[in-house]
């Protein structure tokens, strides 16, 4: 049956899929389109956009899906050996730029930046959708991506998608879009303006109040007293404190052999040095033959010679009285 005439191979073509009238037929009554006839290119696209693509995985590769699908993340540089174009589903949507709760405030923010969950029937890895002003609501899970480039940019296992790299072909999954649709307004309504928000596990700002006077005049009126003592005079022994017994008899250890020894030869030391200096002292007794040594000869003390002292004459023009020497009668 040639596929040329209804532009089957024109899809099948632009989206690097290889499928069978037979299996066309069958994807096509998982769309819900319900047909004996030959499936035509417009027929199919509606059914790849609505139909799961993990069913589309079972219907294009049989059993061979299910042992084929890895569970989990994987880095997406994976993604480079798949051919080109390549056909992916969005399982999970989250605009980084909104709050925590993951609900837009708006359906079509100024600056959106979408952390996407790919997912190709067989592997699963998380993409970064970049200057792109489209609503959250045109990524809603279950929608259809195309992948046109063959090499993307990798930061941290996340690829990163630019406008000409990719193409959002849309789509809407029941079992996919629903539950998310539901969860989205709930939340919406949640934090919308006037809605509780969940409660936090942070305890409540509560302010501080200023102490009244009379308050104040309670608590200056408080004294601090030190614990009756017992009728005996002394507290429990639980609460006595033990008090170190300076008379009583402290052990002493015992040195261990190796110390004895090293201790005994250092005193047996010090006293053989003590003794040799003793004799070097001592004259030699009449009969010690040996000498006794005499120490350096010392030189004798210099005296400094006095220097004569001259009289001085007395000032004034006075002179001095001369003395007479006794003369003989």
């Amino acid at each position: 049956m040639p596929t040329e005439v209804d532009g089957l191979s024109e899809v099948l073509r632009a989206w690097n899929l290889k499928i069978s009238p037979t299996q066309a037929l069958e994807l096509a009554r998982l769309g819900g389109i319900m047909t004996n006839k030959a499936v035509d290119g417009k027929t199919l696209m509606k059914a790849l956009l609505n139909v799961d693509i993990a069913a589309i995985r079972v219907v294009l590769d049989g059993a061979d899906a299910a042992a084929a699908t890895k569970e989990g993340l994987v880095p997406s540089v994976d993604v480079d050996a798949l051919g080109r174009p390549l056909l992916c589903q969005v399982t999970r949507v989250v605009d980084v730029t909104q709050p925590r709760d993951g609900v837009s405030r708006s359906d079509n923010p100024s600056n959106p930046l979408y952390k996407l969950t790919l997912t190709t029937g067989r592997l699963n890895f998380h993409a970064l959708i970049m200057d792109v002003k489209l609503p959250i609501t045109a990524l809603a899970p279950g929608t259809k991506v195309l992948l046109t480039e063959p090499k993307l940019l990798h930061v941290d296992s996340m690829a990163l998608l630019r406008p000409k790299q990719y193409e959002v072909l849309g789509g809407v999954v029941p079992e996919l879009h629903q539950p998310w649709a539901v969860q989205r307004e709930v939340n919406y309504q949640r934090f919308a303006a006037g809605g509780r928000r969940p409660p936090s596990d942070a305890p409540k700002f509560e302010p501080l109040e200023p102490c009244s006077a009379k308050l104040v005049d309670e608590l200056g009126g408080l004294k601090l007293r030190p614990p009756s003592k017992p009728a005996g005079g002394q507290p429990p022994k639980e609460t006595q404190a033990r008090r170190p017994n300076s008379f009583a008899p402290k052990s002493k250890k015992e040195p261990n052999t190796a110390y004895k020894a090293r201790h005994s030869k250092l005193q047996d030391t010090v006293a053989s040095m003590a003794q040799s200096h003793k004799g070097s002292k001592e004259p030699p007794k009449s009969g010690d033959p040996r000498p006794k040594t005499a120490g350096p000869a010392q030189a004798p003390p210099t005296r400094r010679p006095k220097t004569p002292t001259t009289a001085k004459r007395p000032t004034g023009g006075a002179k001095a009285p001369t003395r007479k020497a006794p003369t003989c009668a």
